[in-house]
């Protein structure tokens, strides 16, 4: 278990950093067409619906749908950079 109380906290916090190298989030919301900000926001809200009210649609549960939701969404948007509505996507 871990405590700030033995350190073990800010162990996990070094090797944590250690793996993730110098990686930085940046900001591409300003690189989508209006068509790919638009289909990314209803594919948002269709999961969001999904993930409300799990049994309604498919009986897959919550991690399924998670699942599938990221999944759709890498595919999504590797389509939105073949077809030029996309920034660039390294996944």
């Amino acid at each position: 278990r871990m405590s700030d109380k033995s350190g073990d906290l800010m162990e996990y916090t070094r090797r944590r950093h250690r793996m993730l190298g110098e990686y930085t989030h940046e900001d591409v919301s300003g690189q989508f067409s209006v068509f790919g900000k638009i289909s990314i926001s209803i594919i948002y809200f269709a999961y969001w619906i999904f993930l409300m009210f799990p049994n309604w649609f498919l009986p897959i549960g919550r991690p399924g749908i998670a699942l599938g939701g990221g999944m759709t969404m890498v595919v999504f948007r590797y389509v939105l950079q073949i077809t030029g509505h996309g920034p660039f996507f390294d996944a």
